[in-house]
């Protein structure tokens, strides 16, 4: 059983799902990630943040296992010019990435703090919830 609820939003690339008592809004990529583009990327992250600023949810969980999508050069400009300021309107506080072994291995021991919240990385879906909550 999911602590999650029926799914808010689902296309082939991923699904959004909501737990409200949380606050928690969580993003799951599937391997449709594959064959997307920067357009693909980019409408994807405006429609998790404009879910997030409707349901007021504070706390963002992204799921990457299966993201297989190589982020351009000028990813980050572009989050910080047009991604960021979404996310300062909800504001979010909190925000777990869910990365595949070797990714993980990269970033256990990060914790950055970007525009107003801090990013975080774990293993398991169970360690993210229990820091996102904490």
């Amino acid at each position: 059983m999911t602590l999650f609820e029926t799914p808010l939003f689902e296309t082939p690339l991923y699904q959004l799902d909501l737990i409200a008592a949380q606050q928690v809004l969580r993003f799951t990529w599937t391997e449709a990630t594959r064959s997307m583009n920067f357009d693909h990327f980019r409408e994807s992250c405006m429609v998790y943040a404009g879910l997030a600023i409707e349901h007021k949810v504070p706390l963002l969980l992204i799921d990457t296992r299966q993201f297989y999508y190589e982020l351009p050069e000028d990813y980050m400009v572009w989050k910080e010019q047009e991604l960021n300021p979404r996310y300062a309107r909800v504001p979010v506080r909190k925000h777990a990435f869910i990365l595949s072994p070797e990714g993980y291995e990269a970033y256990k021991d990060k914790a950055i703090e970007e525009s107003g919240y801090i990013n975080r990385y774990f293993k398991s879906e169970e360690d993210a919830l229990n820091w996102l909550t904490d």
